[in-house]
C-alpha cells in the first residue's frame, strides 16, 4: 500500500493529486528486482493558473475537483537493503470539466484522464 501526492504545473493549468494504491510485488527477471501490478483510487484538482484572454472571468468555473481510479505497473530495484529505485506508469481515469464563457458563446475543455512515467528512489526505515 501506498500514498502518493502528485502536483504537475503545466503553462496555465496546474492538478494536484493525493493517490492510494494498493500492490502486488513479485520477483522479476534476477534478485533484488521486483514487477507490481497496483489498483489507484483518489481525488484530484485542476486549476486554470489564469483566466484566458479571450475569457470573460466574471462567470467562468476554471477549476474542478474529482475523484478518480486508475492502475500502475512498474519495475523496482533493491540497490541496498535500505536504498532501492523504482520505474512505474500510471494511468488515471478522472474527467475534470471547465467552462468559459465568451463574447462568441461557451467554450468546454474536459480533461479526461492522465498518464505518469514516474521515476523513483526510495529510502526503507
Amino acid at each position: 500500500m501506498q500514498l502518493d501526492f502528485t502536483y504537475s504545473d503545466a503553462d496555465q493549468v496546474t492538478v494536484e493529486q493525493f493517490i492510494l494504491s494498493l500492490n502486488y510485488k513479485f520477483p522479476f527477471l534476477f534478485q533484488g528486482m521486483h514487477g507490481f501490478v497496483g489498483v489507484l483510487a483518489g481525488e484530484g484538482k485542476l486549476d486554470w493558473e489564469h483566466e484566458p484572454d479571450f475569457s470573460d472571468n466574471l462567470v467562468d468555473d476554471t477549476s474542478g475537483k474529482q475523484s478518480m481510479l486508475g492502475a500502475q505497473l512498474g519495475l523496482s530495484y533493491d540497490m541496498t537493503e535500505s536504498w532501492s529505485t523504482s520505474l512505474t506508469y500510471q494511468y488515471l481515469d478522472q474527467e475534470f470539466k471547465t467552462h468559459f464563457n465568451t463574447d462568441d458563446g461557451r467554450i468546454n475543455f474536459f480533461h479526461e484522464n492522465f498518464q505518469y512515467v514516474l521515476f523513483g528512489i526510495s529510502y526503507h526505515f
